[in-house]
């Protein structure tokens, strides 16, 4: 990770800021990427919120803040299903996501849920879009192990 900078939402408690900085860069130079967020679930749990974003680019720390519902997006379904999703090549390949706009050329990427136990605290989102290779299973698991150490500072 190199030329990337990480935002994490100032609104939250100082341990929460930290432990979500930690997951984003532990998981950016475990598996490589391009690109992360952490996206922490609401209290009535309907709805996920980006809380954490690391990339390169411009306007990255208006990215905080952004909502969506559960289910909505490949975010918004490893929040609902509580199961890692792996996307490899145009999102629009993949026929659970075929009617998404497609934002980025992703060439691969994951959403991890955030789990305590049984427990969806939020989902981490990594992307490529320069590396070539495909994220893996292995990749996805440690990321999930990641975010288990993750939400149990959370918890």
């Amino acid at each position: 990770m190199s030329g990337e900078q990480v935002f994490v939402d100032r609104g939250l408690p100082e341990r929460a800021r930290l432990v979500l900085e930690f997951l984003i860069r532990a998981a950016l130079a475990a598996v490589g990427g391009d690109g992360a967020s952490v996206m922490l679930l609401d209290r009535e749990g309907k709805a996920i919120t980006m809380k954490g974003v690391a990339g390169a680019g411009e306007n990255l720390e208006s990215k905080i803040g952004i909502t969506l519902k559960l289910g909505e997006r490949v975010a918004g379904q490893a929040a609902q299903t509580g199961e890692p999703i792996i996307i490899v090549g145009d999102v629009h390949k993949d026929k659970r996501f075929s009617n998404l706009k497609k934002y980025q050329d992703i060439k691969s990427g994951m959403a991890v849920p955030i789990k305590a136990g049984n427990k969806i605290l939020g989902v981490i989102n990594l992307k490529r879009t320069v590396i070539e290779q495909p994220v893996s299973q292995a990749e996805v698991k440690l990321v999930s192990a990641l975010a288990s150490v993750a939400a149990g500072l959370l918890g």
